[in-house]
């Protein structure tokens, strides 16, 4: 069964709170695998999550998990767009 709550997010603010859903397991884990769209790319596991069905609501988190052929070796590319902050790591591929 589950149960439909109410948090503030640690905001404390009682003009932002917001909506969740309490879901016991299996079903947490069954909805956890269903909308994480894991993956693995070589050395790097990656997950996502993009449970907002309205577009305008969605995350804007994205990844991108490359492999470069590059002059003097493959160099592996792992970038994270979290939609306002950009953290990219590159180093040579052994």
């Amino acid at each position: 069964m589950t149960s439909r709550r109410l948090t503030d997010m640690g905001w404390g603010d009682e003009e932002a709170l917001w909506y969740y859903t309490l879901l016991p397991e299996p079903l947490l884990s069954s909805e956890l695998q269903r909308l994480s769209f894991a993956a693995s790319y070589d050395d790097t596991d990656a997950v996502t999550f993009q449970p907002c069905p309205n577009l305008e609501f969605a995350s804007q988190d994205r990844y991108v998990v490359r492999n470069l052929a590059l002059p003097g070796g493959t160099w592996r590319l792992r970038a994270i767009f979290d939609g306002r902050y950009t953290l990219l790591y590159q180093r040579p591929g052994n």
